[in-house]
């Protein structure tokens, strides 16, 4: 619908993803402002100014493009959450071409729906993208997740049935100070971490 109210071409919106980020990437660069049509401003500059030499770009889909150029051009790639082998599929293939791009190992990124129950045994009952789940099956998720190359998760509570002061108090409690390094051990082994020094997206 947005396609023709904005006058774009609806089938050439791959092409416009592409040539959106190079402007953005562009726009980011010191003391010059493109103006879209190959020329440049250079006394209009965009402010502020990335931090670093650029903001990491993440890609939810695939916007219209190949595995080969996502792997190549965007500094992560979010799936939505499904079957455990199909996303450890999708990590590795994402890992592989990165490499073979000559690029860093990016990052791999889903969500989870978590509806937290009282019983911190219950196992889950799946839901579109997550599942209602006790405490300590859901680490055992996590635990799966890591192995399968997930590097971050986003956690929405949204369908949470309990009031969210509790669910989060028993995240900031019981979950976060169990996730850690790889190397520190599996996620239901508690670890000398604290809860602040972990983070967890909520919506």
């Amino acid at each position: 619908m947005e396609y023709p109210l904005l006058g774009l071409d609806f089938e050439g919106r791959g092409e416009t993803f592409r040539q959106s980020l190079g402007y953005m990437r562009d726009a980011w660069k010191n003391g010059r402002l493109p103006l879209g049509d190959g020329r440049i401003a250079a006394e209009l500059d965009l402010l502020p100014k990335p931090a670093r030499r650029t903001i990491p770009t993440i890609i939810a889909g695939n916007g219209q493009q190949s595995d080969e150029w996502i792997a190549g051009n965007m500094d992560g790639r979010f799936v939505y959450p499904g079957n455990l082998d199909r996303m450890a599929a999708q990590a590795a293939e994402f890992r592989r071409l990165r490499q073979a791009a000559g690029v860093n190992r990016g990052v791999f990124i889903s969500a989870f729906h978590l509806d937290l129950a009282d019983d911190p045994d219950e196992l889950p009952t799946p839901r579109r993208f997550g599942a209602r789940i006790g405490r300590k099956p859901f680490l055992d998720h996590l635990e799966q997740l890591r192995g399968a190359g997930v590097d971050h998760l986003a956690v929405l509570l949204r369908p949470s049935r309990r009031p969210l002061p509790q669910v989060i108090d028993e995240f900031a409690r019981e979950i976060l100070p169990r996730i850690g390094e790889a190397a520190a051990g599996p996620l239901s082994r508690p670890h000398k971490e604290t809860a602040d020094e972990q983070t967890v997206r909520t919506v």
